[in-house]
């Protein structure tokens, strides 16, 4: 009569080898290894920080969340991009008033002279009316001029 062998028994049988021979040269390095005494740990634990150190630098290059300057640079690019002395369409004063409220949320989270530029630009946009022209100069000046070079904005992008 065939007697049926169980699926783990027949997998135990195909990895135990690999898994012995695994064993052992993992084993057999790790003798050599420590067998060239205590330098050799110190120095294999000093690697071990050092690496450990080059990966908390590289992932902190990425840098903190972008800053409200940062987010609202696109609105306000939007605003100023739409100043061409020309009366206003509905649709360009629906897109103006929704950047307002993007911008009017980013003022509460930045801070000083970049939350008055960020609520300034959120002002502009949202006075817009459809049939008049908008004007942006004087806002555009003072969003560049708090939001380029604080130390808390983070700069902002050239388009």
């Amino acid at each position: 009569m065939n007697e049926v062998v169980p699926w783990s028994a027949r997998a135990w049988a195909a990895v135990a080898p690999v898994a012995t021979r695994a064993g052992r040269t993992v084993a057999r390095w790790w003798a050599r290894f420590t067998d060239l005494g205590v330098g050799a740990v110190l120095l294999a634990l000093g690697v071990l920080v050092a690496v450990g150190i080059a990966v908390a630098v590289v992932d902190g290059r990425d840098g903190p969340e972008p800053v409200a300057c940062q987010q609202a640079a696109p609105y306000v690019d939007t605003i100023t991009r739409m100043e061409r002395n020309e009366p206003l369409s509905p649709a360009q004063v629906a897109r103006l008033h929704e950047a307002s409220a993007q911008l009017a949320t980013l003022a509460t989270t930045a801070r000083g002279d970049d939350a008055q530029a960020i609520h300034d630009a959120a002002g502009v946009s949202g006075d817009a009316r459809a049939g008049q022209p908008l004007e942006t100069g004087q806002m555009a000046l003072e969003f560049e001029a708090a939001c380029s070079a604080g130390p808390h904005s983070g700069g902002l992008r050239e388009h």
